[in-house]
């Protein structure tokens, strides 16, 4: 086999496998659209039209972040790279975003549990009164 042969047999290799790898990362993220937009129409009862009309728009500022995140990232030399530092840094608004985006469901969650569990409250004088580990 020449060179040629194995390049091209690397070069499908790579593509597999990247392919496999954005297939995993597309299968995720359209599940957590898809329960998003459970949350949203169902837990939340906001209107699904309003919803709909929320995923657009998210998708096209989406791609425009996109454009700027790659053209800061071509633009970026530290001594950990290049993406390194954005995977760092980034990780603390999109968890307060991701928390930001479920706000709705904590509270009526702790409303759930306020109402359905007898001696449960966030009031600490109450939770004194009643243990909640004898529920």
């Amino acid at each position: 086999m020449n060179d040629k042969t194995l390049s091209k047999a690397f070069l499908w290799r790579q593509r597999i496998g990247y392919g496999a790898a954005d297939f995993a990362c597309n299968l995720i993220w359209q599940m957590i659209s898809l329960y998003l937009l459970y949350y949203y129409t169902d837990i939340a009862n906001l209107n699904g039209l309003a919803i709909a009309s929320m995923f657009v728009v998210c998708r096209i500022i989406d791609g425009i972040t996109d454009l700027l995140i790659g053209y800061a990232i071509d633009k970026t030399h530290t001594r950990w790279g290049k993406s390194r530092p954005y995977f760092l840094w980034g990780a603390i608004p999109l968890e307060s975003g991701i928390y930001a985006g479920f706000l709705n469901f904590f509270a009526s969650l702790r409303k759930q549990l306020e109402e359905g569990i007898p001696g449960f409250s966030t009031d600490n004088t109450k939770a004194q009164k009643v243990p909640f580990c004898d529920i």
